[in-house]
């Protein structure tokens, strides 16, 4: 992800000026930040590539862990992450 924080932001439906970003941590691995919009918080993480060789890998067993949880213990909870609206 060598892209801004914007750009990413704009391929998951985010509308520009309508979000503010703040640097959440200061992981040593990976670069995090708070994306507040509205009413609504949510943290968007630069996954370092250089540590974890395939962060597609992180991505799908995230969603599988979302599947089960939804399915087997509808009542845990547990963030998803959101959807790309583009992928590129």
């Amino acid at each position: 992800m060598k892209n801004k924080p914007e750009a990413i932001l704009a391929l998951y439906g985010f509308e520009k000026n309508k979000f503010l970003i703040e640097p959440l941590g200061n992981g040593l691995i990976n670069t995090t930040w708070k994306v507040i919009a509205g009413e609504e918080c949510f943290v968007l993480q630069k996954i370092n590539d250089t540590i974890f060789d395939n962060p597609f890998d992180i991505d799908f067993n995230t969603s599988r862990i979302g599947e089960h949880i939804t399915n087997y213990h509808p009542d845990y909870f547990f963030v998803n992450p959101l959807t790309a609206l583009h992928v590129k």
